[in-house]
């Protein structure tokens, strides 16, 4: 049912069909995946799931749209902007008119592959150095170490100082809250967060990304109304985004996010991941397949 996995891709364009206006043999693109949202067309899945991906030496894309051409970005970074970055890009820009004013603050949870994704694209997109958590120094470390100047970080292993530390540093609380974890502990916090604040001039804002299975105790609509808060979900991003992105990175984003490189095979996918779930990577696993 599922095929080939895969769906941050990307690689070099080796043949092409009649049709294809927008590629050439031997661009280098990365492929929009996310085809069960075109609007164009009705596609049953998308690349990864459904129509076989990118855990593969060859790749097939439907349409040539859906490759987006880039140059001045290395292959092994391009192809994380085909989802973590997709999304990362979308939830910064979902943040942005909450601090399109000064002294506003963004708070990001989550220090691993898509947080840092976030961190890395947060200034330029936002206007903002983000105050990062997590619950493990070593990745805050790398946090403060690729994050844009002014960026600050909290363990939150003990919520109740971290609370305090982050009300501190944002002289009541924050504007916005990007949770890239999902679990129930970093929605609560995330939450806790906001409700600290009065949020006067514009809505606070929880902006829930990572799908770690999370949710809110005892959620009260009384709380969002009367502290001005609001909930959104954001899921990867338009083709559109993609391209957005893509020229943003080329042109302004020269800090690499921190992977680790091997070669394409099963044996290797399966010890990554394994990995990652020990967190023994820091940053993402990146496959490259041997032709």
């Amino acid at each position: 049912e599922y095929g080939v996995l895969g769906h941050e891709i990307a690689g070099q364009v080796v043949a092409i069909g009649p049709d294809a206006k927008s590629v050439k043999i031997g661009d280098k693109v990365i492929v929009w995946a996310w085809l069960q949202f075109d609007s164009s067309h009705a596609y049953e899945g998308y690349i990864g799931v459904g129509l076989d991906g990118g855990f593969a030496s060859h790749v097939f894309v439907p349409e040539d749209r859906f490759c987006v051409r880039y140059q001045n970005i290395p292959s092994s970074q391009a192809a994380l902007l085909a989802c973590s970055g997709l999304t990362a890009f979308s939830a910064l820009k979902a943040a942005r008119p909450k601090l399109a004013e000064k002294n506003r603050f963004l708070v990001i949870i989550g220090a691993g592959g898509l947080g840092l994704q976030g961190l890395r694209l947060s200034k330029s997109v936002t206007g903002v150095s983000p105050i990062v958590c997590d619950i493990a120094d070593d990745k805050l470390q790398l946090a403060k170490k690729i994050g844009p100047p002014g960026t600050h970080t909290v363990n939150i292993s003990d919520t109740s100082k971290a609370l305090t530390t982050i009300i501190q540093l944002t002289s009541g609380g924050p504007d916005c809250v990007i949770d890239f974890v999902g679990s129930n502990e970093t929605c609560n916090f995330g939450l806790q967060l906001l409700l600290a604040k009065q949020h006067l001039g514009a809505l606070g804002k929880y902006i829930g990304v990572g799908l770690y299975g999370g949710g809110f105790h005892d959620l009260v609509l009384s709380k969002l109304v009367l502290n001005r808060i609001s909930l959104e979900g954001v899921l990867v991003g338009t083709l559109e985004d993609l391209k957005e992105l893509v020229k943003l990175v080329e042109q302004q984003i020269h800090v690499p996010l921190p992977i680790v490189e091997k070669e394409l095979s099963l044996c290797n996918l399966n010890e990554a991941m394994e990995d990652l779930k020990k967190g023994k990577i820091m940053g993402r696993a990146v496959f490259k397949a041997k032709l």
